[in-house]
């Protein structure tokens, strides 16, 4: 009689969900994340998106802030963005 054998092709087991998941710390490493990795091009967030997107200025991981309208103007140019609360920094607090 054979037995089953796992090789190498075969599926490896799911990942068990974790019991509780700390949404304080996850969201912590989100930003830090965000923070780390992207460039804070403020409110110039939709020009510069502009500019990557018609090739005039290299692609990168960008964040700042946009205006409804432009916004609006963006998903009409079929520039793909999403919007992340992000918690203020402590010079933005005492200013």
């Amino acid at each position: 009689m054979l037995s089953p054998v796992a090789t190498k092709a075969s599926r490896p087991e799911p990942e068990k969900a974790p019991d509780s998941i700390d949404y304080r710390k996850l969201a912590k490493e989100i930003v830090d994340y965000v923070n780390k990795h992207f460039d804070d091009v403020g409110s110039n967030f939709a020009k510069e998106a502009l500019r990557m997107h018609y090739g005039v200025s290299e692609k990168k991981n960008i964040k700042g802030s946009a205006t409804w309208e432009e916004e609006k103007m963006m998903k009409d140019e079929k520039i793909e963005f999403f919007k992340l609360p992000l918690p203020r920094t402590e010079d933005e607090k005492n200013n």
